[in-house]
């Protein structure tokens, strides 16, 4: 479980719960008390009582892709207290403040990206810089994900201790964003990725981004602090990059770190490119992948099974090896935030982790939607994602990714990630249907967050 994001998520839904159940109650002391003399209108609570049951919501003639497989080709959904009170094939008559016809549209619910640096590293090396981007441009920023049909992200490393103030704000109602989770800053072996890569040229950066260490004891003293500072997972960077080419982080470091977090019981999240590092970092203590391999296959390990066996989840990530087309179809760079020039090595790379993708979720393992195509704008990196994963993934698969299997890599499945009654309110309408064209979830009509419109583009 996400620690911190997962208790203010359940804190909330279980308000939500608590005053329903009261409000019953009323409801039912209402009609008890008709029997002593008051008179029984027709099931209705008491004047100012009724404004509480009905629906905030409500969304009409849409087809309902829930996440959980079915598929509602007309249906409604009501809204209420910020949560979904019902999904069903049939009209709802109910009256509401906001009503929704969603005729030749689909309902989905809200995207989930579970690997994104939101603040930008190539040109902030300082400060006042920062100060200046957080002022200038994150409020459009964080609308941008909003557009693209994004409701929650994982921030995977950033700025820290800015991204953390960044989730307060968000959390706060001070500034209109997804649902923000974060690691803080990552772990990585001295010298090794990012430091010498994102960061070569920019220490500023590299100081609150990354902790390069080497002892195990510094180790768990970091994640103590991060902890304290209250992030939802710890992030390690255990290879030597894309192409091994840098240290890799002690084992006994990555040993002492998942077993400091585990204490805390926040999940240690794990960046490896190879299926060998992958099965290692597993014995280490890793519960979460944040990459998909392209060293190594998986059929020929174990590691789909056992990834299956352990609950463990893997971000799938396809789209930062693929090439950039653009609106006139010409191939370009890969999509990474290096933007190496796609040639006949990266071909073979971007090969090997469309197998892993498909091996992976042919062994039952969650395989959940990330991006991390820093390079990219949301819904640019959102649409290349899709477009790479649908070379392996069906469109109800790729779906699944996008929203189910995404909500369950963050802990919060319980929450959000599908379209059931008592879950948030996290929406999006797209023209067309998906699952007969999937690049139409990018035709992105109406976001709907914890159960506020924040989008409409109807």
């Amino acid at each position: 479980m996400l620690q911190k994001q997962a208790h203010n998520v359940h804190s909330s839904r279980q308000w939500t719960r608590t005053m329903r159940c009261i409000l019953a109650l009323v409801c039912l002391a209402s009609v008890c008390n008709a029997g002593f003399g008051q008179e029984i209108r027709s099931g209705i609570p008491e004047p100012g009582l009724e404004l509480l049951y009905l629906p905030d919501l409500v969304i009409s003639n849409a087809r309902i892709i829930d996440g959980t497989g079915r598929v509602v080709e007309q249906g409604s959904i009501v809204v209420r207290g910020g949560t979904i009170a019902s999904v069903s094939a049939n009209p709802v008559g109910a009256e509401a403040p906001v009503y929704i016809d969603a005729a030749g549209m689909t309902v989905l619910p809200g995207f989930i990206d579970t690997h994104r640096h939101l603040l930008p590293s190539q040109f902030i090396n300082s400060d006042a810089a920062l100060g200046r981007w957080l002022e200038d441009r994150l409020p459009a920023e964080l609308q941008n994900y909003l557009a693209a049909g994004i409701t929650t992200i994982m921030s995977t490393g950033d700025y820290f201790p800015a991204i953390l103030e960044v989730r307060r704000r968000i959390e706060a109602g001070e500034l209109q964003g997804p649902r923000l989770l974060s690691v803080g800053s990552n772990f990585s072996a001295p010298s090794g990725h990012p430091s010498v890569s994102v960061f070569a040229n920019n220490p500023w950066g590299r100081m609150l981004h990354t902790n390069a260490l080497a002892d195990p004891e510094a180790a768990r003293a970091k994640v103590r602090e991060l902890v304290d500072a209250g992030v939802d997972a710890i992030k390690v960077i255990y290879d030597g990059g894309q192409n091994d080419v840098w240290p890799r982080l002690d084992d006994a470091v990555l040993a002492a770190i998942a077993d400091e977090a585990r204490a805390h019981d926040l999940p240690t999240m794990v960046h490896v490119h190879g299926v060998a590092e992958l099965l290692t970092a597993v014995e280490l203590g890793a519960r979460r992948f944040v990459h998909t391999p392209y060293r190594g296959s998986i059929t020929d390990t174990q590691a789909g099974r056992l990834l299956r066996d352990e609950s463990i989840p893997i971000a799938t990530t396809a789209g930062i090896r693929a090439p950039i087309i653009d609106a006139a179809g010409i191939i370009g760079n890969t999509a990474g935030a290096g933007r190496v020039s796609f040639d006949p090595i990266r071909q073979a790379y971007l090969a090997q982790t469309l197998a892993n993708v498909r091996q992976l979720w042919d062994a039952g393992v969650i395989v959940a939607f990330g991006t991390d195509t820093a390079s990219l704008r949301p819904a640019a990196a959102i649409a290349h994602e899709i477009r790479t994963l649908s070379e392996v993934l069906s469109e109800e698969e790729i779906i699944t990714a996008l929203t189910r299997n995404a909500a369950q890599f963050l802990g919060l499945g319980d929450d959000i990630g599908t379209l059931e009654p008592d879950k948030f309110a996290d929406i999006v309408i797209v023209d067309g249907d998906p699952l007969t064209d999937i690049s139409v979830l990018a035709n992105v009509a109406v976001v709907i967050q914890r159960g506020k419109v924040v989008v409409d583009n109807r």
